[in-house]
């Protein structure tokens, strides 16, 4: 890279916010050129504070008592350059910018100042310099703090996703890049055995579910979905939110197993009640034993498991037919007076057929 790429990279504009403050440190061993630049820095943003130390050893101590936002160096100096003072500083602070602000330059300096992380480049060619100074200043300053709040928003984010009922990021080839520790616990898979691999060939049962078409579908059209899916590997239904991102799709879930099961029971229990409304209002009207044992038969089949439920848990057909009428007469309170008639009548007919009377 050459002397002017370095300078025009370091030109684009990321400045600091408005109002922030930004403390350079300033190594040169020219106490009057140190002062001169403190000076016209401090003068052309107000935001720019400037410590001035005369060589970099004692740079390198100030930086472990102040919080230095940028460091500008000379290059010639007498016991240690600019880009061994680079060096040093790039094993403790290896993010921290640092323009080398000098009057020699070469391409040699340049390539060595790169390979040792320098964050700008600046030769010294009159006043005009410290105002591209500042901004260089500024730019860098501004690049840093940008990198610094996006590394902790990441760290944030991914804290949420880990406390996530499930989250996990696709690649657009579909590949696995992040897999939480949630999802790792409800399906049994590790990250260690899923980074790095295609989720089809993870879960080759997806592929003829819902999470197909729809993850597929966010990718193409770049827009969300939400859906619901019963995922029978995990015996487990699904709440599932995909979101485009740029480098592929973030997915979230929730186990929403318990409500699938909650509504289906009440769905259940609203067959049972019309079932049962139907044939209490039939019953009325039956006189015959055999044609209301019948009728019922048809009837009640719809919640022949509830009542072998009940038959396990008591041990006795007359316990359970007291339980069922029971559960009758809750499951559908605005027909509670048909219930109590057909409860009678059968539990009465049953009774004279078992001994005998037709």
């Amino acid at each position: 890279m050459r002397w002017s790429q370095i300078q025009a990279q370091a030109d684009v504009d990321s400045p600091a916010g408005d109002g922030d403050r930004i403390l350079v440190l300033h190594v040169d061993d020219d106490p009057q050129h140190g002062d001169l630049v403190a000076t016209y820095l401090e003068q052309i943003d107000e935001n720019i504070t400037v410590d001035t130390e005369t060589d970099p050893q004692s740079g390198l101590e100030r930086l472990q008592t102040e919080s230095v936002d940028c460091v500008v160096s000379d290059f010639q100096m007498p016991e240690m350059n600019g880009i061994e003072f680079l060096k040093h500083v790039r094993e403790e602070y290896p993010n921290l910018p640092f323009i080398l602000f000098t009057g020699k330059g070469s391409e040699e300096i340049a390539s060595e100042a790169i390979n040792a992380g320098v964050t700008s480049y600046l030769q010294k060619s009159g006043t005009d310099t410290y105002e591209l100074l500042a901004n260089r200043v500024r730019n860098a300053v501004g690049h840093h703090r940008s990198k610094r709040l996006a590394r902790v928003t990441e760290d944030r984010l991914f804290g949420l996703y880990e406390q996530a009922d499930g989250f996990y990021v696709l690649d657009e080839e579909w590949t696995i890049t992040y897999w939480n520790q949630r999802i790792a616990q409800r399906t049994g898979r590790s990250a260690e055995e899923v980074l790095g691999e295609s989720y089809w060939e993870v879960f080759p049962e997806a592929i003829e579910q819902a999470f197909y078409n729809e993850y597929r579908e966010v990718m193409a059209t770049q827009e969300p979905s939400h859906f619901e899916e019963y995922f029978p590997p995990l015996e487990t239904w699904f709440s599932v939110s995909a979101y485009p991102s740029e480098d592929g799709l973030s997915v979230y879930f929730r186990d929403v197993t318990e409500r699938r099961r909650r509504e289906q029971r009440l769905h259940d229990r609203i067959d049972q009640q019309r079932a049962v409304a139907e044939f209490g209002q039939r019953s009325l009207h039956l006189d015959d034993p055999d044609e209301l044992f019948e009728t019922a038969g048809r009837e009640l089949h719809r919640w022949d498991d509830r009542v072998m439920e009940l038959y396990e848990e008591t041990g006795s057909v007359g316990a359970t037919v007291d339980r069922a009428g029971e559960e009758l007469l809750d499951i559908a309170p605005p027909y509670a007076p048909v219930m109590e008639s057909f409860y009678a009548r059968l539990v009465t007919l049953g009774y004279l057929k078992y001994h005998g009377i037709e």
